[in-house]
């Protein structure tokens, strides 16, 4: 089979939108724990959700989007590590799950569980660009892991989202064919 790119035509620009602001029931899609050793070892859970219908959502349906987040196990910033272990004890609450002795024996006990999350908006350090951000944790029953249990978010309505800016969509670098061109200037 051969794939000539002078045959296709060329892709088409989608607009990414950022979810709206919201609660939203998902279901864990994926669970990894992941590690980077270096001058300084880093381990974190990295998660992906993907969006269920919500009845009483109202008119739209967002349905099949994703959701990521990474929860910091164990890592040099000791601010990172504390926030990470405390959404990550905030989602084994939502979804059932008491302790683990191993990283490994936690990732079947959220596989395919179903919970609510609490999305916002946050800007990222390094670009300033707006992304999604999963603020918090319920249960299907309702249930939050805190002293004083707020209610599960209200999705946001259709109007909201009609009126939600577009994200940029990202456009690839475009790179010289001058054969000065070197492998130092290839950003990967």
């Amino acid at each position: 089979m051969s794939f000539n790119i002078d045959e296709v035509p060329e892709s088409k620009e989608f607009e990414f939108t950022l979810l709206p602001e919201g609660g939203y029931r998902v279901v864990i899609a994926t669970a990894d724990f992941k590690y980077k050793q270096g001058n300084t070892s880093s381990n974190w859970f990295s998660l992906s959700f993907d969006v269920l219908p919500y009845s009483g959502a109202g008119e739209y349906d967002l349905a099949g989007r994703k959701l990521f987040i990474k929860l910091t196990w164990e890592n040099a910033n000791a601010m990172a590590v504390e926030i990470g272990r405390g959404k990550l004890a905030d989602l084994m609450f939502a979804v059932s799950a008491k302790s683990f002795n191993y990283p490994s024996e936690l990732i079947p006990q959220l596989l395919n569980k179903e919970l609510y999350v609490q999305v916002g908006h946050k800007a990222r350090k390094d670009t300033g660009a707006m992304e999604t951000d999963i603020k918090g944790f319920w249960s299907v029953g309702g249930r939050q892991r805190c002293k004083e249990p707020k209610p599960i978010p209200v999705p946001p309505s259709a109007q909201a989202i009609a009126t939600s800016p577009a994200q940029a969509p990202k456009q690839a670098p475009r790179y010289s064919s001058d054969p000065g061109f070197g492998d130092a200037d290839v950003p990967f």
